[in-house]
């Protein structure tokens, strides 16, 4: 049986470093996430410069990986507690739960309060803000869905890999 309390510390734990590290490269330079941003407010900006797109792939590596090894790591862990038991649906559903968390604290607070409501100037692609479409929520909540249905994919196929071993 899954611990749900290790699956929800960890979903909030990993939601919540990823957001530092999204707001802190924000920070940085808001253009190295440009593709976070609407195709109406890229086709406004100018393109990455060539040391943007190097920042943008040596930050990406960090992101990625803690987004994808740490859930699967914890099925390990979970495994483990279990005395080396655990079924398929128990593991898709820790995934799931994780990345559902992810995906929401990503929505809500990165999203709609950083990005969409709050609009700080360290974090705003200056000429752009106050536009609709960069604080509109269509375009996230777009990613959101699109998000979920790929959270749940992962979850199924991770699940997969930990129940054949």
């Amino acid at each position: 049986m899954m611990n749900m309390y290790f699956t929800i510390i960890l979903g909030f734990g990993l939601s919540l470093t990823l957001a530092l590290i999204v707001v802190g490269v924000l920070c940085l330079n808001p253009r190295l996430m440009l593709h976070r941003f609407p195709p109406s407010i890229q086709k406004r900006t100018p393109k990455k410069t060539k040391s943007e797109r190097k920042y943008d792939i040596l930050l990406s590596i960090p992101y990625y990986s803690i987004l994808l090894l740490l859930p699967f790591l914890s099925l390990f862990v979970l495994r483990y507690i279990g005395d080396g038991k655990m079924n398929y649906w128990d593991a898709a559903f820790h995934l799931l739960v994780i990345y559902a968390i992810y995906n929401l604290i990503d929505f809500l607070l990165v999203n709609r309060l950083f990005i969409g409501y709050l609009t700080p100037k360290i974090l705003a692609l200056s000429d752009l803000v106050g536009r609709k479409e960069y604080v509109g929520v269509a375009f996230h909540f777009r990613g959101f869905l699109a998000n979920t249905g790929l959270s749940a994919a992962v979850s199924g196929s991770g699940a997969l890999i930990v129940f054949i071993q």
